[in-house]
């Protein structure tokens, strides 16, 4: 049995705690209620596209496997880690339940368990013990949430039905809390965390989706302003500009 521990030491963390908890069950609410009221009427939409049916998948699978790792590291990992588990524990939990009841009223099926690769990383995880284990939770914790970010944030801007866009939306400031306590127990522990390795956060089929267009999308901004700046250099005043 885990002995108790000590209050977390830092006012903000318990703070950050606290609030959290409570701003997880007003997001999740708004995401499964719709709109807020006073808000203007969307139209009603049956529509279901491939980029949300994706969505739906690799968000209950980030779901899962979160709430699987944290629960086995719970009572291993050094304070503030624990509380940072248990508060996973919690709000995942809630996304998940609302995530479920989304894609149930729109007939979509959604995986119940972790892909291979997720499942062989969480084991990898969870395998280790003491310092190392500290490292690779406190890693893994932020850059699966830098992952869950993108992913959201490709739904809201991507997607096409409006609950599925509202859970992503409504979610984006519950991981950008949890991606916040991440990085700070990490710093806390003196752990240092590499950038989110290049690619997409895990799909319904444990591959990468959606990376690309986000790439294009970069790619053809870059372009763009480079185009522009292009076409102001030709014609500033006192050049000449030869036609083709």
């Amino acid at each position: 049995m885990k002995r108790h521990r000590r209050a977390v030491p830092r006012l903000a963390l318990g703070v950050a705690a606290a609030c959290f908890a409570l701003s997880g069950g007003l997001v999740t609410a708004a995401a499964v209620a719709g709109p807020a009221q006073g808000a203007t009427a969307r139209p009603a939409t049956t529509t279901v596209s491939g980029q949300d049916r994706a969505f739906l998948a690799a968000a209950a699978q980030a779901n899962i496997t979160e709430i699987s790792i944290s629960r086995n590291v719970e009572l291993r990992v050094a304070q503030p880690l624990d509380s940072v588990a248990a508060r996973y524990i919690s709000d995942h939990t809630t996304a998940l339940a609302a995530l479920r009841q989304i894609a149930a009223g729109l007939g979509v099926p959604i995986p119940a368990s972790p892909s291979a690769q997720q499942q062989a990383e969480a084991s990898q995880i969870e395998s280790q013990s003491g310092h190392n284990l500290n490292v690779s939770f406190a890693q893994a914790s932020v850059i699966a949430h830098e992952q869950a970010i993108v992913l959201f944030r490709q739904e809201v801007t991507l997607g096409s039905n409006w609950k599925v866009k509202d859970y992503a939306s409504a979610a984006m400031p519950v991981l950008k809390m949890h991606l916040s306590m991440a990085q700070q127990a990490a710093s806390e522990l003196g752990v240092s965390v590499a950038e989110m390795p290049q690619g997409a956060p895990a799909t319904g089929g444990g591959g990468t989706a959606g990376f690309q267009q986000v790439w294009l999308f970069g790619l053809g901004g870059v372009a763009l302003l480079g185009g522009l700046g292009i076409l102001l250099w030709a014609r500033r005043p006192g050049r000449a500009v030869t036609a083709a």
